[in-house]
């Protein structure tokens, strides 16, 4: 679909949408580098992995029991973000 539609669609009465403009770099609005982070502090912070195969195990351990970190990822892997206005 090309660009002009949907700046059409946006400006509808009847659209529901918001669009929002976010820096061209802002890794933390964007969820999935949320988690990324996260499971750099928990898997790889303070610890060396010389190869990948002793790295690999580690990772998948974290995303095979992410239910132990329901607590904290509740929190973190939020969208509720304040717009601030420029005016």
């Amino acid at each position: 679909m090309p660009a002009v539609y949907v700046s059409e669609y946006l400006q509808r009465p009847d659209c529901r949408v918001q669009r929002v403009y976010l820096p061209p770099y802002s890794p933390n609005l964007n969820l999935i580098e949320r988690l990324w982070g996260f499971m750099k502090d928990r898997v790889l912070k303070d610890q060396y992995d010389a190869t990948f195969t002793d790295f690999q195990p580690a990772i998948q351990h974290f995303f095979a029991h992410l239910q132990d970190y329901a607590d904290d990822l509740l929190s973190l892997m939020t969208e509720n973000f304040q717009i601030l206005n420029s005016d």
